[in-house]
């Protein structure tokens, strides 16, 4: 499950995310997940939201699929699909997902929104994985099989200093 039915994060999520959000041009969702996230371009995909623009965000009753293959033709950063299973499944399937970013945290749920509805079996490549060890959450970056390029590299988690495993000696 990738967060309980009304939506959880923690603190150390919301700092994780917030760093990630540096990174990113543009941020794709479901309607589920429909809100401004400042400094970026939001693009909300929802039949059931009235349509909306205004400067950074709209909300569209589009194919999904073409929006996001016309929004890949344009330079810029990375277009960064925030929550929505759904979503995320329409555009596994029209293989327009390059690479896969999950945080695995230490919390099991017994019930909430899976990370992807039922469909298809897509292969994915490890390329990073970085520990958060205050957290314990885990943080992977997979590329997607026939997607463009390899998946870059975690940046938005801080190396942690290594302690020095020497002992002082009497």
């Amino acid at each position: 499950m990738i967060a309980r039915r009304a939506g959880d994060n923690s603190s150390a999520e919301q700092h994780h995310l917030d760093i990630a959000m540096a990174l990113i041009g543009m941020a794709a969702m479901g309607g589920e997940q429909a809100g401004s996230m400042p400094g970026i371009e939001v693009v909300v995909f929802s039949m059931s939201l009235e349509p909306v623009a205004r400067p950074g965000f709209r909300i569209v009753p589009d194919d999904p699929v073409k929006v996001v293959k016309a929004l890949k033709k344009k330079p810029g950063k990375d277009i960064w699909l925030f929550g929505g299973g759904a979503l995320f499944r329409t555009l596994l399937d029209a293989a327009l997902v390059d690479t896969v970013e999950i945080a695995v945290n230490p919390v099991l749920l017994g019930e909430g929104i899976p990370l992807l509805p039922p469909g298809g079996r897509t292969t994915l490549t490890l390329a990073d994985h970085k520990v958060l060890p205050k957290s314990g959450i885990i943080a992977l970056a997979y590329s997607v099989k026939g997607g463009v390029g390899p998946a870059p590299r975690i940046g938005y988690v801080k190396e942690s200093k290594k302690r020095s495993k020497g002992r002082a000696r009497a």
